[in-house]
């Protein structure tokens, strides 16, 4: 299979230099374009019951956590695609139809949680149309 188009899901924050290391390398060992994707929930910067808005994680905010995982001249020429949906997993899983790779970070859970239920990464994983790699950070 030749893969041509691969989606890293990043949630915005600075523990994903591993995820972003690794989906960096897989592009250049396959020869192919690497696309972030970030999904934000609808009331993102919509103040909610007296509380202050959540951060929404930008353009620029994305393409920084490349440069900041070492990656600059890869960090300018991304395809960044932002949207809004919940739940997190559907919209991600939505928004990498027709990707050939998707690749997402897995953060541990302690086990009473991980017993509840199942993380983004694999609610992704059950749900996406194209192979999914879960990278531990």
């Amino acid at each position: 299979m030749e893969y041509e188009r691969i989606v890293v899901a990043l949630a915005g924050k600075e523990n994903e230099d591993v995820v972003i290391r690794h989906a960096i390398e897989l592009t250049r060992q396959l020869g192919t374009k690497l696309s972030v994707l970030h999904v934000q929930h609808p009331g993102v910067q919509k103040p909610h019951m007296k509380m202050d808005a959540p951060d929404a994680a930008s353009e620029e905010d994305l393409r920084q956590l490349v440069r900041d995982a070492g990656h600059v001249p890869e960090a300018d020429s991304l395809e960044v695609n932002i949207v809004k949906g919940d739940p997190y997993h559907e919209s991600i899983a939505e928004a990498t139809r027709g990707a050939d790779l998707m690749i997402v970070g897995h953060s541990q859970r302690n086990a009473f949680v991980a017993a509840l239920m199942n993380s983004v990464d694999e609610r992704v994983a059950n749900v996406a149309d194209c192979p999914v790699v879960i990278v531990p950070k």
